[in-house]
């Protein structure tokens, strides 16, 4: 009971299936009503065996931002399941933390002189030096001990989703590295999205600010429109905008 109480009050609602069932729901039952879907789960967690409308899922494709339309590779695929089959041991909030610590021991294999955040299913290594010859052997060597770490745990890194950027304000003298993940090449590009931070190749962070101030004058505008003098909304409407 203390599992089930910990993982429901830790989950985060979102978009439910077609049951329609939040987890705000769920934690609102009372004692007994817990009691008995915890006792539902324990069977389904001992015998195996769910509802054959939790193995299916409504998959939606969500273009990420600032992505061409015609690329599938472009859309990140958000799966709508039941609350209530999310909630099982073996496949709730719990079993996502389980994931994420299974994939962080990823990091372990990194020597000192490559540095590794991960979040989530995000990963990203680098290294420096003056010598680019020696760093791109050096990652060359790590991303190859992670696509055998993966294959041997069931994960993949993807060729078509991996970038490689040359952090290097005097990148004219000095040679792009050739990263490569199973014998495919990694683009080089300028400037990489990184947890919500665009970082751009010469550190000026100039691309970011760019980009937030687009997205705030997109905002702003709005407000121009809705704040109209002669027909616009009132100080009461515009507040809570």
């Amino acid at each position: 009971m203390f599992e089930l109480e910990t993982a429901l009050s830790q989950a985060h609602d979102t978009s439910p299936d077609r049951d329609g069932i939040k987890f705000n729901m769920l934690r609102h039952l009372n004692t007994t009503s817990l009691s008995r879907l915890l006792f539902l789960f324990i069977i389904i967690s001992t015998e195996q065996k769910y509802l054959s409308q939790w193995h299916k899922s409504i998959v939606n494709p969500i273009l990420k931002p600032g992505k061409d339309s015609s690329n599938p590779l472009n859309y990140r695929p958000i799966a709508l399941t039941s609350y209530l089959s999310e909630s099982v041991p073996q496949r709730s909030v719990l079993s996502v933390t389980l994931f994420i610590v299974h994939l962080s021991q990823i990091l372990h294999l990194l020597p000192l002189s490559v540095l590794g955040n991960l979040y989530i299913d995000d990963l990203q290594i680098s290294c420096q030096g003056s010598n680019t010859n020696l760093i791109e052997r050096q990652l060359q060597n790590e991303v190859n001990k992670l696509v055998a770490w993966c294959n041997n745990n069931g994960h993949t890194i993807s060729p078509e989703k991996s970038r490689c950027v040359h952090f290097c304000r005097k990148r004219n003298l000095h040679l792009d590295p050739a990263i490569h993940i199973q014998n495919i090449a990694i683009p080089v590009v300028d400037d990489i999205w990184f947890l919500g931070v665009i970082f751009d190749h010469k550190f000026t962070f100039l691309p970011h600010i760019l980009h937030f101030r687009k997205r705030c004058e997109r905002s702003l505008n709005i407000l121009k429109v809705l704040s109209k003098t002669s027909w616009g909304n009132d100080r009461t409407s515009l507040l809570p905008i």
